[in-house]
């Protein structure tokens, strides 16, 4: 909320969003600071409502630490990714990578943890999720455009293999 007021003053895009790497430069630290970033008070505040549902499922089995880490491990390496397919790309903000890499995670745990909790879309964090995952692969409603869609598929794939990598070496026990 903080960033979201002082980029309404002073534009902190222009130094913190993600960018393709053809523009990027030496400025690898977009690829960490892009995701704090919103377009508009209603795209921070779809994204802070999805972060807190997300959490409410996924922080207590994971840990506080251990979800910051996995959600700032997973949006960073999506964003590079992201990066090299729109080489070209200007300004890329927003917390949605996050959220695609914990839902990418959430498929997991569901797939290979039985004791871990069951996800139902019959509870509050369950409706919004899957609202905030077809809202916000809309291009109407999206923010950034036809590519949203190809960066929520990569934060979701990227939250897959991190969660399988990360319950095969036993760093996610859940």
């Amino acid at each position: 909320m903080i960033l979201y007021i002082i980029d309404t003053q002073i534009d902190l895009s222009q130094y913190l969003s993600a960018k393709g790497i053809d523009i990027i430069g030496h400025e690898y630290y977009r690829f960490v600071t892009g995701p704090f970033l919103h377009f508009n008070l209603i795209h921070m505040l779809a994204n802070v409502a999805a972060l807190f549902w997300v959490g409410y499922f996924l922080e207590v089995s994971l840990g506080s630490v251990n979800f910051v880490l996995f959600g700032v491990l997973s949006s960073t390496i999506a964003e590079i990714i992201n990066s090299f397919i729109y080489r070209s790309s200007q300004k890329n903000i927003g917390a949605s990578v996050y959220v695609f890499a914990f839902l990418g995670l959430i498929v997991v745990t569901q797939i290979l943890k039985s004791d871990f909790p069951k996800f139902h879309l019959r509870t509050w964090y369950g409706n919004w999720l899957l609202f905030y995952a077809i809202i916000g692969n809309i291009p109407v409603f999206s923010f950034m455009g036809d590519g949203t869609l190809v960066l929520h598929f990569i934060s979701f794939v990227t939250g897959v293999v991190i969660g399988l990598c990360g319950m095969y070496f036993g760093i996610i026990t859940c």
